[in-house]
């Protein structure tokens, strides 16, 4: 099986440490992980990284996750996975271009 890069963008350090210990044990040995807290670290991420999968926040500081990856999909093809909390996100996060959309574990 072929590795995967993997790019987590949440501002919540801790959910981002929840989820690449998840995928770790899930992806091909070999596969990478890299995390960002925020969309213009981010687009730097994207540029060295080059990763094969995005999973992606909604809310976080500087710019939305849905307006970052409608910026980002004009240039691009990147397939996106948003995450939150809030399941309305999830018609605005597939008009702008997500693959998917999960749902976050509530904090109860």
């Amino acid at each position: 099986m072929d590795t995967i890069k993997v790019l987590i963008v949440d501002d919540s350090m801790f959910f981002r440490e929840v989820l690449a210990r998840g995928l770790k044990n899930r992806l091909p040995a070999g596969s990478a992980i890299e995390k960002a807290g925020e969309p213009f670290a981010a687009r730097d991420k994207i540029l060295s990284f080059d990763p094969d999968v995005m999973i992606l926040d909604v809310e976080m500081p500087n710019m939305n996750g849905i307006e970052f990856l409608r910026r980002l999909i004009v240039q691009y093809n990147l397939p996106t996975i948003v995450s939150s909390s809030r399941p309305a996100y999830k018609a605005l996060a597939m008009e702008a271009g997500a693959f998917a959309f999960i749902e976050k574990p509530s904090s109860t």
